[in-house]
């Protein structure tokens, strides 16, 4: 804070929002591509063991896919000084 004043506070802020919107889209349309596959017949939802698997492989499936984007988040985040962060 010192040194780059309030706006310290705020480094990392846009590329958390982009990471985590990027996240939460990819969830679902993961959760709901698997739950269509495991649904049968003309039921709406799957049982809840099955639902939780479908949430599991979309969540993995969604980090897997984000983390450049956390580690670029986090880089910034942790970014000393006035200085921009290198992503190399």
């Amino acid at each position: 804070m010192r040194d780059d004043g309030v706006a310290a506070m705020y480094r990392g802020y846009g590329p958390t929002v982009f990471a985590f919107g990027t996240f939460s889209g990819l969830y679902w349309v993961a959760y709901e591509a698997l739950k269509k596959r495991v649904v049968s017949g003309d039921a709406e939802a799957p049982p809840p063991l099955l639902s939780l698997w479908c949430a599991l492989g979309a969540g993995a499936a969604a980090a897997w896919a984000t983390t450049p984007l956390d580690l670029a988040k986090l880089r910034q985040q942790v970014a000393r000084g006035p200085s921009k962060p290198t992503f190399s």
